[in-house]
C-alpha cells in the first residue's frame, strides 16, 4: 500500500494517506474557561518527520475513541492547512482531520519503521530567543 510522507503533503488536495505513529496526544484546553479547544497530537513518519495533528472539538467524540498514543496508524482524507501560533513541532503545516478522515490501526507489522519517540534539540541560545514568543512550544530538560 502506497503511503504519502508527512514531508510531501501540502494544501493543494485532501486525498492524502500517511502512516505515522502518534508519539503525543493531549487535549488542548481554553486556560479562560476550562473547555477543551481540540484534540492534538504529534504524527511521526518513518522518515523521522514530526507534524502536529488536530481534531477540532465537534469531531472529538468521533475519533477519540480511535487514538492511541504510541500507536502507528493509516491517515487519509484529511486537510493540509499553514500552522499559525502555539506549534508543537517546528515545520509550516498542520493535519486538521474532516468528517471524512478515516483512521485505522496498523497492526501485527513485525517491520514497522517508526520509530516510537523523536526529539528537536535545539541550543540555549535558540531557545532564549523564543523565550516570551508564541511560535514554537519549547521545553528544557535539566539534569541534576
Amino acid at each position: 500500500m502506497a503511503y504519502d510522507m508527512l514531508d510531501a503533503i501540502n494544501n493543494g488536495k485532501d486525498s492524502w494517506k500517511v502512516k505515522v505513529r502518534v508519539i503525543r496526544l493531549w487535549d488542548a484546553i481554553n486556560l479562560n474557561n476550562n473547555e477543551l479547544i481540540s484534540l492534538d497530537m504529534i504524527l511521526l513518519d518513518e522518515h523521522g518527520t514530526m507534524i502536529h495533528a488536530k481534531v477540532i472539538k465537534h469531531m472529538v467524540n468521533k475519533f477519540r475513541p480511535l487514538i492511541q498514543e504510541g500507536l502507528v496508524y493509516m491517515i487519509a482524507n484529511f486537510k493540509v492547512t499553514s500552522a499559525m501560533n502555539f506549534r508543537p513541532v517546528e515545520g509550516d503545516k498542520i493535519i486538521n482531520f474532516l468528517h471524512t478522515t478515516k483512521i485505522q490501526e496498523i497492526k501485527g507489522l513485525k517491520n514497522i519503521r517508526i520509530a516510537e519517540q523523536s526529539f528537536m534539540f535545539c541550543s540555549v541560545e535558540v531557545l532564549s530567543t523564543r523565550d516570551g514568543q508564541r511560535m514554537y512550544l519549547s521545553g528544557m530538560i535539566v539534569f541534576v
